[in-house]
């Protein structure tokens, strides 16, 4: 598999967010799947991530340690699971993990979580980390992926949505978000293997 330097294929601008954001076409994006040596980096990132205080994702306090997060990242031995890493000349500015289910019968699943900075949303990064996690799972048999996301997600419904995942219900008033409870949406998508990867 070869992983390469690219210039994002940016999103048609079908939401007013898209339609607010003037890319920077000249630079250049590294999407590539994270090493022991980056866990480092990827704390940085979370921590930058974590002070955004987004009220879409579950908030933690503090980060991991470093020696924990080398081995997460060690533990990700490409059959269990991936780290999809987006880098520009800024550092890490988007991570996505991809974990394989343990059970021998879940085992063609896989579940994944995405977190994009602030200023590098709405470029088309998440799509192109998305399609790499595609491209890793049809190497490694894996045929389902699913996902969680907040209700008050718009964007990112509309993004999974677009791109082939299929809600399949939700846990009512499951997340307390400032007070108040919002339903997680439980989504998936079904990828075919094609004859050239038999």
């Amino acid at each position: 598999m070869k992983w390469e330097l690219f210039t994002p294929q940016w999103l048609a601008p079908d939401t007013a967010t898209a339609a607010q954001v003037k890319p920077d076409r000249s630079k250049k994006m590294k999407i590539r799947i994270a090493g022991i040596d980056d866990a480092k980096a990827t704390l940085a990132f979370l921590t930058k991530f974590r002070r955004e205080d987004l009220n879409t994702v579950l908030r933690h306090d503090g980060i991991p340690s470093l020696d924990s997060q080398s081995d997460f990242i060690a533990n990700l031995d490409r059959n269990k699971g991936v780290m999809i890493l987006a880098e520009t000349d800024d550092g890490i500015v988007g991570s996505l993990t991809a974990e394989r289910k343990g059970h021998p019968q879940l085992s063609h699943s896989c579940e994944f979580g995405i977190g994009i900075l602030d200023s590098y949303r709405g470029k088309g990064i998440g799509t192109q980390m998305i399609d790499r996690m595609f491209d890793w799972a049809i190497e490694f048999g894996i045929t389902r992926i699913e996902l969680s996301v907040f209700d008050n997600n718009e964007e990112a419904i509309r993004l999974y949505k677009r791109i082939g995942f299929v809600d399949e219900g939700r846990k009512i008033g499951a997340v307390m978000v400032d007070g108040v409870p919002v339903d997680i949406v439980e989504m998936a998508k079904v990828i075919e293997r094609s004859s050239e990867t038999e």
